[in-house]
């Protein structure tokens, strides 16, 4: 997952969370009722992101994207407003985590071997899934 952070025209948003699907999960500090959900075709730095809006087809926003960061797979905005931190948390996450998530786990800073072990173990395990589901 990752959030893009808009220029500061004044808008009643600044940053949004897009799950990997190119989804809107959350949006900051206000106006999440309306970007939730929608889904993001294309965005980089400098540019104004193309979005897919419900009858009104693909629009161009008017604020371009100043800043995109990775954001920690532990963190959640889905289901609550703060991250697994300890082991039996991040174990628990491990097991819900699709193949990206799995990626940028072994990314974050100061994870448990114990938790590596996990992810390399669900990797595996969703590898398998991929290969019966062909």
């Amino acid at each position: 997952m990752q959030t893009i952070h808009f220029e500061d025209n004044g808008q009643d948003f600044l940053a949004w969370d897009i799950d990997q699907d190119g989804t809107v999960v959350d949006c900051r500090p206000l106006q999440g009722w309306v970007w939730r959900g929608k889904k993001v075709l294309e965005y980089a730095v400098g540019q104004c992101p193309l979005v897919e809006i419900e009858g009104m087809g693909q629009q161009r926003m008017i604020h371009a994207v100043v800043r995109i960061e990775q954001i920690n797979p532990f963190y959640c905005p889905k289901r609550h407003t703060y991250g697994a931190c300890d082991v039996q948390g991040r174990l628990f996450m491990v097991t819900i985590f699709d193949s990206h998530q799995c990626a940028a786990a072994l990314e974050v800073p100061g994870v448990q071997k114990t938790i590596i072990a996990a992810i390399k173990r669900r990797q595996r395990a969703l590898a398998k899934e991929n290969r019966e589901l062909r």
